[in-house]
């Protein structure tokens, strides 16, 4: 069953990448049956494959050993209600199409994956986050390989200069926003994995290196202070004042970069170059996405597809077109609505927290871990889409942690099952 379920992760996180200089995500703007189309379509075809297949393990496993195999009740509500928003979104939008419908089908897949997982927790052997961050680790260096071979092939499809004047890595086959926070996420990944003696110091060293150069060469300002702010943490003596000075360091760095932007032309201007430079563009995109969820406060305006419509018909500046909202939270108000945006926030601030006081007061590195992943997706929310957009690496470990309500922060051994009853 390991295997099985180790095979299936790796697919899970799998990051299904861009092959033309149109559309970095897939199914947009390009041309019907084109290769990322194609590409994008398989995967999810994959997923469900092998989703159909684990559950037909687990109900002949079943059969041979009857043991009790359960959903832990608050992962299965949670799902059954963020599927109600998703579908009814999906209705309620006047953006409705063919793109949304996959895009609803893809997330309501994944989230079903989660919840057959997770009453997989019922057999003993089987350790779920173990097998999480084996399959992070795999995937990052499947995503080393598929740079690797671009690189060779084509290297102008990885390494591109953007409007903003920036050189950097992923260009049109990967985000280089994901592929920071991606690295970032790696290395807690082989962290985690260390002190579970699952690999060597010497691989460690490496992955630390390797995620390293690539978050730098993504030139994503906020994956640098988070990479070099988590290998501090890691290598330093981790007492309770080198943690808080360590975190208030990367505290500041954000700060710094944060207070980089020019502040009397925050959004606006006749210079597309000083709107497009770091924080200036996003402050005019909050201001649309805030108007449209006064306007479509219950429901939103639909998932991915619906948010992308939207913004092509309220966005204004004719030299820019954003697919998305670049934060996380705004997203999620704005393409499913208030209601659903509160109950996530309060969930998420119980985990951020939880996982805030985990890496301040828990000496369980293999803890630690888990915890910093959530923070740095959460934290890296606020500036990118890596949550309540289209299904990505982030996105998934994120609902893992979400779906669970923190149970795998908690305690790594923990049985979810009987957490959930409780």
């Amino acid at each position: 069953m390991n295997k099985i379920v180790m095979i299936f992760l790796t697919i899970l996180f799998f990051k299904p990448f861009g092959l033309d200089q149109v559309d970095k995500f897939g199914l947009t703007l390009m041309p019907m049956f084109a290769a990322t189309k194609i590409f994008r379509i398989l995967w999810i075809f994959l997923v469900a494959a092998f989703l159909i297949y684990l559950i037909y393990k687990l109900y002949m496993y079943w059969r041979r050993n009857p043991i009790q195999i359960e959903i832990p009740i608050f992962s299965l509500f949670f799902s059954i209600l963020y599927s109600y928003v998703l579908i009814t979104s999906f209705m309620l939008s006047q953006y409705a199409d063919v793109l949304g419908f996959y895009r609803l089908l893809e997330l309501l897949i994944v989230m079903t994956s989660i919840l057959v997982l997770l009453s997989a927790t019922s057999f003993k052997s089987l350790n779920l986050l173990d097998l999480i961050q084996k399959a992070l680790l795999i995937n990052f260096y499947l995503i080393i390989l598929i740079l690797l071979f671009w690189l060779v092939k084509d290297h102008s499809m990885i390494f591109q200069l953007e409007t903003q004047g920036r050189v950097r890595l992923g260009g049109s086959v990967y985000s280089p926003n994901e592929l920071g926070i991606i690295g970032s996420l790696s290395m807690w990944s082989a962290y985690y994995l260390l002190f579970k003696n699952h690999i060597s110091k010497k691989f460690f060293v490496f992955t630390l290196l390797i995620a390293l150069i690539i978050v730098v060469l993504t030139n994503s300002r906020t994956s640098m202070v988070i990479a070099f702010g988590s290998i501090l943490f890691m290598l330093h003596k981790q007492n309770l004042i080198n943690k808080l000075a360590i975190i208030g360091m990367t505290f500041i760095g954000m700060i710094f970069l944060f207070s980089t932007f020019n502040i009397d032309r925050l959004g606006y201007g006749n210079d597309p170059l000083e709107e497009l430079k770091t924080l200036n563009n996003r402050t005019y995109i909050y201001e649309v996405a805030f108007d449209g969820i006064i306007r479509n406060p219950w429901f939103g305006v639909g998932y991915v597809e619906g948010t992308k419509e939207f913004l092509k018909e309220n966005f204004t500046q004719d030299f820019w077109l954003p697919p998305h909202t670049h934060n996380g939270y705004i997203e999620i108000a704005l393409s499913l609505g208030i209601p659903f945006f509160v109950l996530v926030m309060l969930i998420s601030t119980r985990l951020f927290f939880l996982s805030f006081r985990n890496i301040i007061f828990n000496t369980n590195k293999i803890t630690v871990a888990s915890s910093m992943q959530l923070i740095i997706i959460m934290v890296t929310a606020m500036t990118t889409v890596d949550i309540g957009n289209a299904v990505n690496p982030l996105f998934v470990l994120f609902l893992f942690y979400l779906l669970t309500n923190g149970q795998l922060l908690q305690d790594p051994h923990r049985n979810l099952h009987q957490a959930g009853k409780r």
